[in-house]
Parts: structure tokens; C-alpha cells; sequence
């Protein structure tokens, strides 16, 4: 039923979609590390609105920052993870991780509120490179890095905005190439693990199947699930909950190109998009559109879904992974990360609500869990210290004020 669906919208089954059927399922390969234990890593971002109390001579009042700050564990064994963070950045960093007032000051409403998501890529790229890809011992096998792969403002338009948006997104798009180039060197699998999903792609096929085969009065398209939350559905039916994790069902694999996330496809040929890049390149010649083209080539995705929930309470991520040659096949590095996923287990992640009034709970991976719970202790300890940064810069900046 599924090549018939996929012909239907128009998906290339050959280069796009993996797996006999539209759910397959998996089994536990205990030699698929070949008798190595693998060291599996995560990482998260998390961003702190804090303000601090600027004294003046009549009055008091508060200005108020932005910060962002990744951090990371490494799982080795059962409840042994170890800690990875930055508690004190440089300057450097910190231009990435701190939005300060000039920012509102300077762009318009909607620029401010895409630098900001920006300033999240680029902070957990930056520490993906240089605390996971390129660490000084043991570079891990799998990162399960919380969140998408893919950077939030990913169109070629917003790359070449000439204000402080523009250089955000530039900037993300620059890390996100260097993190995907080092992981092809190191041989790492760099698998995003997504919660906020907006796409309905698996829930369109749900949705045909249902008008097709169960109830010919069924209106598709009329209001579809997002596809996390109907594969939360399906796969945590009793019909297919594995009993444990040595089995479980897994969605067909789907492939998802930074072409296709960028919009391009929609603009032009994403087999061979030089062309445009090259008038694109004529009409903005001030900007280095390089790194762009880079990922357009290299960056492929697999997105898939794995039944670990007994609970449609428990929401499932969708996992979505960086593929290149010398990882194997498709489904060799699916059987890896299953294997991870075993190893480490789950944990629930409560603090997302993604603007409900109750919050939504979602089962992930127990290394993603810790490092998102580091990322937000180690944020207070830093936004203390910026604080105080942002206090004297402010207070240099207004010579009635007494400084002691």
C-alpha cells in the first residue's frame, strides 16, 4: 500500500523512501559493533530571559538579555554519564550566545525573533564541533543531539540579509557544514531527535490509508496530525508495542535533503540547482553563498520513527540522521542506533509544552534527557556571570552613574 500512496504525491520510492513496508520490524543485533562498546554522546541548548538591574540616579530599572548555552554528556555505562560544558566562555563565544538589547534596538520584531532561534543553532553547533566531533579523547560513536539537524532559518533568501539576522544565519549554516564534515572524518553517526514537528508525511499516508481502506467517508487533509503525534498513536497501539527493546517496529526511512528543507525545490531543479546558484550568486555578489551550496550537496537526512512507547502519554521524537558513504547501508546505521538506544534507554523529557497549557511528555533517549538538564543548570550559572558583564558595559555607557 505504501509504493502505491508515494507514486500517487509524486516521491521518487528508489532515492527517497527505505524499507519494504510502511512498518518494519527490528531486531537487536549484538555483533552489529563488532564486540566494541560504542560511547554514545548527546547534546542541547538551552536559552535563559534574564535581565539585570541597572542603578541610575533617580530610578532603577532593568535591562534585559538573551542567552543561549549548549552542553553535553557522554553515556558509558548505566547511570554513569559524564558531564561536558563551557562554564566560563570568551568573548568569542559569547557573541553567539548572548543577545543584549542593541539587538531589539536594531532589527525589526520579526528579524529579532529569527536571530534568536539563530543564536540556538549556532551555540549547539559550535559545541557539537568542538565538544563531541573534535574532542581531544574518544570522539563517540553516536551523538543523539537533541533537536533537529537541520538550523531553524535555512532559506538562501535570509542568508544574505545584511543586518545581524543575516550574519546569524550565516553563521549557523557555516557550523552546521563543519559539524557535518567532521562527522564524515570521524566516522561518527550524528542523529538529531526531534520533538517540535511540524511536517505530515507519515500522517498524510495515515490518512490515505484510512479514506482507502477503512472509511471511504474520511476527509484527507481536512485535519491531519502532525507526524509525531500519529506515529505516537499507532506505534503505541497494543498491536505494536514490543515488550521490551530487543524487537520493536520501526517507520520506513524517509529522506530529507537541506535542498528541500532550504525551499530550493520549489525555486529549482534540486538535482542540479547550479544555475540558479549561479544567478543567485550575480545579484548578491557581496555575500560568500559557498557553505550553503556545500550543505545543498552533502547534507541528506533519514527520518524515522522507533516504537519505544508503551503510552500515547509518552510521545515519540523523530530520529533523523546525517547519512554519507562510509557509514554502510541505510539500514546498517539504523541497527546502530537501535543498539544505542537499548543501551542507554529513555527517559521522559517534561519541560516542553509547546504552547499548551499542560506539559507534553516525550520519551528520549536517557543521554539526550541529561544533557538537556545540564544545559539548563550550567545557563544559570552563566547568565550570573554575564549578568554582571552586561551591568558594567551598561553602566559605562551612562557617566552619571557612580561607579565604585
Amino acid at each position: 500500500m505504501l509504493p502505491e500512496y508515494l507514486n500517487l504525491v509524486g516521491f521518487d520510492l528508489e532515492n527517497t523512501i527505505v524499507g519494504h513496508k510502511f512498518l518494519n520490524p527490528i531486531s537487536l543485533d549484538n555483533n552489529i559493533w563488532q564486540g566494541n562498546t560504542p560511547l554514545i554522546a548527546a547534546s542541547d541548548v538551552s536559552q535563559h530571559i534574564s535581565a539585570v538591574p541597572v542603578p541610575a540616579r533617580f530610578f532603577k530599572h532593568s535591562v534585559p538579555f538573551v542567552l543561549n548555552n549548549a552542553a553535553g554528556s557522554l553515556y558509558k555505562g548505566p547511570k554513569d554519564y559524564e558531564a561536558l560544558f563551557n562554564p566560563k566562555p570568551d568573548e568569542e563565544l559569547i557573541r553567539w550566545m548572548l543577545l543584549d538589547p542593541s539587538y531589539q534596538e536594531e532589527l525589526e520584531p520579526e528579524d529579532y525573533k529569527r536571530c534568536v532561534a539563530s543564536a540556538m543553532d549556532v551555540g549547539q553547533y559550535k559545541f557539537d564541533l568542538n565538544y563531541l566531533l573534535k574532542a581531544d579523547r574518544r570522539v563517540p560513536q553516536v551523538i543523539f543531539r537533541d533537536g533537529s539537524l537541520f538550523p531553524q532559518d535555512a532559506y538562501l533568501d535570509n542568508y544574505v540579509i545584511d543586518n545581524r539576522r543575516g550574519e546569524f544565519t550565516r553563521e549557523a549554516i557555516r557550523e552546521l557544514l563543519n559539524c557535518f564534515t567532521y562527522a564524515q572524518q570521524t566516522g561518527v553517526i550524528y542523529c538529531g531527535v526531534s520533538k517540535s514537528i511540524q511536517l505530515k508525511v507519515y500522517s498524510a499516508v495515515v490518512d490515505w490509508y484510512i479514506a482507502k481502506h477503512v472509511d471511504p467517508n474520511w476527509e484527507i487533509e481536512n485535519y491531519t496530525l502532525n507526524d509525531g503525534r500519529s506515529m505516537t498513536l499507532l506505534l503505541s497501539s497494543p498491536d505494536f508495542t514490543a515488550s521490551n527493546l530487543q524487537t520493536a517496529l520501526t517507520t520506513c526511512l524517509i529522506r530529507r535533503s537541506f535542498t528541500t528543507r532550504a525551499n530550493l525545490n520549489t525555486k529549482t531543479d534540486p538535482a542540479d540547482p547550479a544555475p540558479y546558484f549561479l544567478q543567485f550568486e550575480k545579484a548578491h555578489s557581496e555575500f560568500e553563498i559557498t557553505p550553503f551550496k556545500k550543505l545543498c550537496n552533502i547534507a541528506h537526512l533519514y527520518m524515522f520513527f522507533i516504537g519505544h512507547s508503551k503510552s500515547p502519554q509518552e510521545q515519540l521524537p523523530r530520529y533523523e540522521f546525517f547519512h554519507y558513504d562510509a557509514l554502510g547501508s541505510v539500514t546498517e546505521v539504523v541497527q546502530k542506533l537501535f543498539s544505542a538506544l537499548q543501551r542507554c534507554s529513555f527517559m521522559p523529557d517534561n519541560d516542553h509544552n509547546f504552547m499548551t497549557d499542560q506539559p507534553v511528555t516525550y520519551l528520549i533517549p536517557s543521554v539526550t534527557q541529561h544533557a538537556h538538564d545540564l544545559s539548563k543548570n550550567v545557563g544559570k550559572y552563566i547568565e550570573t556571570d554575564t549578568g554582571q558583564r552586561i551591568m558594567a558595559k551598561y553602566k559605562g555607557f551612562m557617566p552619571h552613574v557612580k561607579k565604585g
